[in-house]
Parts: structure tokens; sequence; C-alpha cells
């Protein structure tokens, strides 16, 4: 007896492997292709469906997580909207080749997303890269970090981590003759959703930063980085093969932040430079304050507005035609979206 969801998840004949799934770019590229598949349902009941709409209805997200029975992989389970067989989750070990070679068996593309603390493991983004290219993975896009390559050496591991898988993607792709696309979209320091809500005010009205408030630094919405994702894995050809992209919507410093917040929240909050950003970046980051220092005084030395230049590629010409439809998220749009009470209606007695 052919068991039921099986057969529906035969129906899609294009696999994405996601990394850290349950995390913040994770999350958003399952909404994303959620969003699609909701769209093209729409389009087919029109007698309306174009080539990239009609692909989208193939299309399954393969979520790779440590554990798929986590708080994080049930709610996120819970914001497929759409088809239940959209996501599939699927316990990996990302230590382990052989576990990794598993969960990508029959996958044609993998997101390569590694969380600050799976830059300790210096071997980690080998083994997962080799494990997609050894299953016949076709089409690799990884999550960098703008500016990466400026330096021979930041000091900070997860920026160093990112140069080197990088590298290490083009030295493959070479090896292999070519055997696999791949494509890199470089996040500034922090996404918004970093940047903001994982230092959101305090009770007391305060926002901590481990460089100057005064330093703006470069933004961009996870969501707006998942419209780019889908994108590719949509039309893999719509950018050079190894083409590189800068994920900057936005160029803010955080007292700017502040006041966006005073404004969507009603309540004061203003930006510092202070210890409280040691304790709470090291405990997000799983590193050492010296780790952390080190991060806010780069910063606080090199980025500067040219330092981030866009590349040849960049999002706002990538998405176009979507922007006509959905603008990109800045700073000011993203607050007001996290941030703001949502408005209630009062019944009228």
């Amino acid at each position: 007896m052919v068991d039921e969801a099986d057969t529906a998840a035969s129906n899609y004949n294009y696999v994405v492997a996601v990394c850290t799934v349950t995390g913040t770019q994770g999350r958003e590229i399952v909404q994303q292709f959620d969003k699609k598949m909701n769209q093209a349902r729409h389009n087919q009941s029109s007698s309306s469906i174009d080539s990239e709409t009609d692909q989208q209805l193939k299309i399954q997200v393969r979520g790779l997580t440590r554990d798929t029975s986590s708080t994080k992989a049930t709610e996120l389970l819970k914001l497929v909207t759409n088809d239940s067989n959209l996501l599939d989750l699927q316990q990996v070990d990302y230590s382990s080749s052989i576990s990794l070679r598993e969960a990508l068996t029959g996958a044609n593309a993998l997101y390569l997303n590694c969380t600050v603390t799976m830059y300790q493991d210096n071997n980690l983004y080998k083994r997962i890269i080799d494990a997609a290219i050894r299953v016949g993975v076709q089409h690799i896009v990884y999550s960098s970090i703008v500016g990466c390559d400026k330096e021979p050496q930041h000091g900070i591991p997860h920026w160093d981590g990112a140069r080197h898988i990088e590298a290490y993607l083009a030295i493959r792709h070479d090896e292999t003759r070519q055997a696999f696309r791949y494509h890199i979209i470089r996040y500034a320091p922090h996404c918004n959703e970093h940047l903001l809500t994982h230092y959101a005010p305090s009770d007391d009205g305060w926002i901590a930063y481990p460089w100057h408030p005064s330093i703006r630094v470069h933004t961009a919405s996870a969501r707006d980085g998942a419209r780019v994702v889908c994108k590719l894995f949509c039309q893999p050809e719509s950018l050079k093969n190894g083409a590189i992209m800068n994920m900057i919507t936005d160029f803010r410093n955080p007292h700017e932040m502040a006041q966006y917040i005073t404004l969507a929240t009603e309540k004061p909050v203003q930006a510092y430079k202070g210890p409280a950003s040691l304790v709470t970046m090291g405990h997000l980051m799983g590193y050492e304050s010296k780790s952390i220092v080190a991060m806010g005084d780069y910063i606080e030395h090199n980025w500067t507005k040219d330092f981030g230049k866009p590349l040849k590629y960049c999002v706002k010409e990538f998405l176009e035609d979507e922007i006509q439809k959905e603008p990109l998220e800045t700073v000011e749009a993203f607050v007001n979206r996290v941030f703001k009470p949502v408005a209630t209606t009062k019944s009228s007695s």
C-alpha cells in the first residue's frame, strides 16, 4: 500500500534543501515559497500560468534541522498555509558526512546558511558542500557576509568563515568541472531581524550596540533575501554562474533605528554603545566577549559608506519587476511591521 504522504511528495520534481531551516532566513524562505505557491494556485484557477509559476507548483522545501520535534520546527510547520507537503523537515547531524548525504539525497538545490556558532567548526561547511556535490545537488546558493573578502583576516570568526566558504565553493566548482551552479548573496553584518529584534529596547528604553551608535551600517530584510533566493532557485540562469550579490537596502545608524522604533511604539528609545551589548551578543553568538569587541572595533574603523559598495549585481535591479508590486523593506518599514502595535477596532456600542 502506497503511503499517501509519499504520493503527495512525489508530485514535486524540484527539491530545495535549506540548512538551518528554523532560523530567520530559513523561515522566510519557507514562507516565500508558500506565498508563491498560493499565487500560483490563484493563477491556475484563473487559467493564467506562466513558465515560472508552473515551476513553483512543483517545488518542495526540504528543511534541514538538528531536531524536527523542536518548538521552532513545530511552529515553522504551522506557518505553511497552502500545502502541508510543501515543507519536508529532515533531521540532520551536521558533524556527520553520512547524515548530510542521506538528508541531501534527492535534492536538486541547496541553500547553504551557517549560523554564527557553526562557523566555529572549520570543516562543517566543507562537509555540507562535499555531501551536496556527491549526491548530485545541481545548484547551491550561499548566504555570506558583505565585505568578507576585503581583508585577509578580520579576527571575527563568521566573517573569516564566510570568506573561506566562498573560496571553497569556487574551488570545488573548478575541481568538478562545473558540475553544479552556485550563487552567493551577501548580507550586511546583520539583517534587520537580527540587528533590531535581537537587541530590542529594554524596559528602560535603551538599545545597545557594540559599535558607536552614530556609525552607519548596511542593512537588509531577510524577507527580501528570501525573495532573491526563491527567484534564483526558480530561475537559476537569471544570474551568471558564480555571481555575488550584496543584500543592501538601507544605510542606517543605531540612532536612526531608535528613532524609527520610537515613532512606531510611541515610547522613547535611545541607542548607545555599552557593556550590555557584549552580554547580549556574546549570548546570541556563542562567542567570548573578545570576539564581540573585535567586531565592534572592526566596524568602527572600517565600515565607511563606500565599504560595501554594490557589486555588479544588486538586489534592487534583480527584483526590479517584483518591486513594482512589493517594494524592498527599508529599516523604517521593517520597524513598522515588527514593532508597531496592531490597530484594534472597537466594536460600537
